[in-house]
């Protein structure tokens, strides 16, 4: 089942503030009240989190190159790491995109990564916009132990509704593949989540389910 990153993060939050509020009302020695019936309350202090996204912003080529990864500058001054084997499986950073010639500085791409971690291996997805109302979109899966075989359905819903990407076929007894599919059009916004019947069928017989990891990404249009 897969929940999503706000309602996880309103659950944690929640959990953590009630911890707070035990370990506070344990900590120290039992005091009696010095507070009168007549004397009003103190004023309670509003309590509030507020949260924020990190992204990438720059790129420290030495500690690229010396764990496998080069930065590669695209025609339109977008920058990202990459692997220098592109059959290690590693995957490729973030995109990072350049800003007006006015401010100087990198700024954030508008993209998503997920990714879910079970018991026989972990199932992931990134996309990141690639122009108007168009999306870049990888997913795949590193498993436990050797597959032979796989099927992979990805759903993708924006302002006109939802269709489906994806694929299928032999792996040879490999442990992770990947899949992209680049220039795909997206109306507006677009949510994108591997589905739970995407299997890897591992070589002892196991069948191997994603856990169903999504992005949403908005302001496509």
């Amino acid at each position: 089942m897969s929940f999503h990153p706000i309602a996880r993060r309103a659950a944690t939050v929640a959990v953590a503030a009630a911890s707070v509020t035990v370990a506070l009302a344990g900590a120290g020695p039992a005091q009696a009240s010095t507070t009168s019936a007549s004397t009003p309350p103190a004023h309670s202090v509003p309590k509030f989190e507020v949260e924020r996204g990190m992204y990438a912003g720059g790129f420290d080529p030495a500690v690229a190159r010396a764990h496998g990864y080069k930065i590669v500058t695209y025609a339109n001054g977008d920058q990202q790491a990459v692997p220098v084997n592109p059959r290690s499986g590693q995957k490729k950073g973030p995109l990072v995109v350049k800003a007006a010639a006015t401010r100087g500085t990198l700024a954030p791409a508008n993209s998503g990564y997920d990714e879910v971690t079970g018991d026989c291996g972990e199932s992931w997805i990134y996309g990141t916009q690639a122009g108007t109302d168009h999306v870049d979109l990888e997913s795949g899966f590193t498993v436990t132990d050797p597959a032979i075989a796989y099927n992979w359905v990805i759903s993708l819903s924006d302002a006109n509704g939802t269709s489906h990407q994806g694929g299928s076929g032999t792996l040879a007894e490999r442990t992770s593949w990947e899949g992209q599919w680049n220039g795909l059009y997206q109306d507006d916004y677009t949510t994108d989540q591997v589905s739970t019947s995407s299997v890897a069928l591992l070589e002892d017989g196991t069948t191997c389910y994603s856990g169903g990891p999504f992005i949403v990404l908005g302001g496509l249009g």
